[in-house]
């Protein structure tokens, strides 16, 4: 939150409130998986009390599901206000937005960990897994949009739809390959992955 030289007002400490809970979340579930990532740890980690943490969310399972979903938001927010760039040429748009998957703010290695956890715990809980789907199927919207604009102006070889589909997949397994630290990929060689890609979707 961006330094304010007034007093906060009731609804800025609010939202500083939640929001402190939640960045606090992603930190402690980072480091203690989900299961491990209880109220109290979060709560410490906030430097708040449980009594706050009542006060916003009636369990932690709501709790841990909007900070998912704020994970999710906060990296739509970032690509779409790449987006809004008016540039006469959307493409340069689809690799910056690409980039941006792993670049801050975006990306730091306790979002990467936490995103780890809530895919994997997806496979068991419906309501992560619901959160991811309805999240996905936004980003997927998007990119679909950006290609079909870049399609109008450059030569696409495939159907934006599959082009949407193979970026999204490719940025799934890049951010899971980094977090496993599969063959020491690091952030650079994913956006040369990705720029890569993209050229071939292009390229006559």
């Amino acid at each position: 939150m961006q330094a304010i030289s007034r007093p906060l007002t009731q609804a800025e400490n609010r939202e500083y409130r939640r929001r402190t809970l939640l960045e606090a979340s992603v930190r402690t579930v980072a480091k203690q998986g989900i299961e491990g990532a209880t109220i109290a740890k979060i709560c410490a980690e906030a430097g708040a009390s449980r009594g706050m943490s009542a006060h916003y969310f009636s369990s932690k399972e709501d709790l841990l599901a909007a900070c998912l979903s704020k994970m999710f938001s906060d990296a739509l927010d970032i690509k779409r206000a790449i987006g809004t760039d008016n540039t006469s040429d959307p493409l340069p748009l689809i690799y910056r937005c690409a980039a941006a998957s792993f670049e801050p703010p975006g990306f730091d290695r306790d979002v990467l960990a936490a995103w780890q956890a809530f895919t994997s715990a997806s496979r068991y809980t419906e309501r992560y897994h619901g959160i991811i789907q309805e999240n996905s199927q936004q980003m997927m919207t998007f990119y679909l949009n950006l290609f079909n604009q870049a399609s109008t102006e450059n030569s696409l070889r495939i159907s934006a739809e599959q082009a949407t589909l193979g970026l999204l997949a490719l940025l799934d397994g890049l951010w899971s390959n980094i977090a496993l630290n599969k063959n020491a990929l690091t952030t650079e060689d994913a956006i040369q992955a990705c720029n890569s890609y993209i050229r071939g979707c292009f390229t006559a």
